[in-house]
């Protein structure tokens, strides 16, 4: 048997037993382009190097505190939603108000919200619900307590690694689901700053590496100054670095500028 008569036959195999386009050629892989949702943020969208957020992957988001992580993730939501897609906003932080949303131009229309007191009960639910919707945003990740930290509170030391543990077991799932039904997820993410470091960078992203490892784009937002009129200050600047892309070439920046009461211009 030579080789073509034996990848024909080892084609049929691996479909007929794992699936559908178990094994496909190049040329089919190429042509299977996946949808790629524009933010609306020329200078953003031009640094993702696709021209916006490819579907079919995980985003995430990260940085220290006021950099404006949620103020992009409702954005790019709010170009969802003209899009008509459904979106499921996963409020780890409890903190997410109507009327914030509306200033970012979110409506009602085709969102709803998650809200689960742990981690093994949050990535359950979405695991579930990945079919049925085209975005997904948690914000934030590092806000979900897992069973055992509900449970042990106050012995925070002695169970640390424990989210760590979980969501290295989760996104290789997930992965796999966003990939098959096409569906966006969005992963807000806090920096923290590790005690009594010398040299390095003292930043790091709780719940561990694996994220980083499973996201397909990796943006680091950082707060840019204050933006002022007439002496006032009427919001701020924030810059969107791309440390990681799949899609593109990585390391590109975007200055953003967030008017407080309207969203990001």
């Amino acid at each position: 048997m030579n080789r073509s008569n034996a990848l024909l036959t080892m084609e049929l195999y691996a479909n007929k037993n794992y699936g559908d386009s178990a094994i496909i050629k190049g040329d089919v892989f190429a042509s299977r382009r996946k949808e790629v949702y524009p933010t609306g943020l020329k200078q953003f969208d031009a640094a993702l190097g696709v021209g916006g957020i490819p579907a079919g992957n995980i985003i995430e988001i990260h940085g220290l505190e006021n950099t404006g992580k949620t103020a992009l993730a409702l954005h790019i939501v709010k170009s969802f939603q003209k899009r008509n897609k459904k979106i499921l906003y996963v409020d780890a932080d409890r903190a997410l108000c109507i009327e914030y949303m509306a200033m970012c131009g979110v409506t009602e229309r085709n969102i709803y919200m998650l809200n689960m007191d742990t981690l093994e009960d949050t990535f359950q639910a979405i695991r579930t619900l990945i079919p049925v919707f085209d975005l997904i945003v948690i914000d934030t990740l590092s806000a979900i307590p897992t069973k055992e930290e509900t449970a042990q509170t106050g012995q925070y030391l002695e169970v640390q690694n424990k989210s760590a543990k979980i969501l290295s077991n989760e996104w290789a799932h997930i992965k796999h689901e966003l990939a098959r039904y096409n569906s966006t997820m969005i992963v807000i993410n806090q920096m923290r700053e590790k005690v009594g470091i010398l040299w390095g960078n003292p930043l790091f992203a709780l719940g561990g590496r694996a994220l980083k490892a499973y996201s397909t784009i990796s943006i680091c937002m950082r707060y840019m100054g204050a933006e002022k009129r007439q002496g006032d200050i009427i919001g701020q600047g924030a810059r969107a670095d791309i440390e990681k892309n799949k899609c593109a070439a990585p390391y590109r920046s975007a200055e953003i500028t967030i008017l407080y009461g309207k969203g990001m211009i």
